[in-house]
């Protein structure tokens, strides 16, 4: 056959497999292939193959030989003779229960991911506006905490209580000014719900004080 994948016959056979090597005690690989996890899953349910070989789980998922040994180790091996395939069925429902436990920590990493890209190219951006401005802007370090900040990991210099925020800093040091003002942003962005929930329990109190977010700084 050519390079490409076939899936329309009775059992996906690319190229004979001559060895199955036990890789049960090897540490798994890393999951490489979960971004496409969709597509594969795509072409698993309209795939009118019976089973897969090594060589066609390689391209399916996108990996090298030893990692597709290693999967086909997981889904559960079947021989004839020489050569050993994977049930279609059988690496269907591996996939997919791959996708609903290990899906969601993926995509939360994408989530952050992402919104770090975002945040970086919009201070790149109002950067060189304030530079073409002749108005440099104040530089401070901005690390992963701040940047995942949320209402409850503020530090003790942001105060939230309902119907007031206090930011306190030492005069002599507006850049921390500045950094806590943007972790504070960040935090309100991230996690808006628990900055609502402080104001709500300030409603329900009748206006009188709430929880305390932060500590006000002595």
């Amino acid at each position: 056959m050519g390079a490409s994948l076939q899936v329309d016959t009775g059992v996906c056979n690319l190229r004979a497999v001559t060895s199955l090597p036990c890789y049960a005690e090897i540490v798994p690989t890393p999951r490489t292939w979960l971004p496409r996890a969709e597509e594969i899953l795509a072409i698993l349910k309209k795939s009118s193959a019976d089973e897969f070989d090594r060589t066609a789980v390689e391209m399916l998922f996108e990996i090298q030989r030893r990692t597709a040994l290693l999967l086909m180790d997981q889904v559960g091996v079947i021989k004839h003779g020489l050569r050993h395939s994977v049930s279609r069925t059988s690496l269907l429902s591996w996939v997919e229960q791959i996708v609903a436990s290990e899906g969601q920590e993926l995509q939360r990493r994408q989530r952050v991911s992402a919104q770090i890209s975002e945040d970086l190219a919009e201070r790149r951006a109002t950067r060189q506006a304030l530079d073409e401005a002749g108005k440099p802007a104040r530089s401070f370090a901005i690390t992963r905490e701040i940047l995942s900040a949320s209402v409850d990991s503020l530090p003790p210099e942001i105060e939230i209580t309902p119907g007031r925020i206090v930011v306190s800093f030492n005069p002599t040091d507006p850049d921390t000014a500045c950094r806590l003002l943007y972790q504070l942003g960040l935090a309100l962005s991230n996690d808006f719900d628990s900055f609502l929930a402080v104001q709500q329990v300030g409603n329900t109190a009748g206006n009188t004080v709430g929880p305390t977010v932060g500590h006000t700084a002595v």
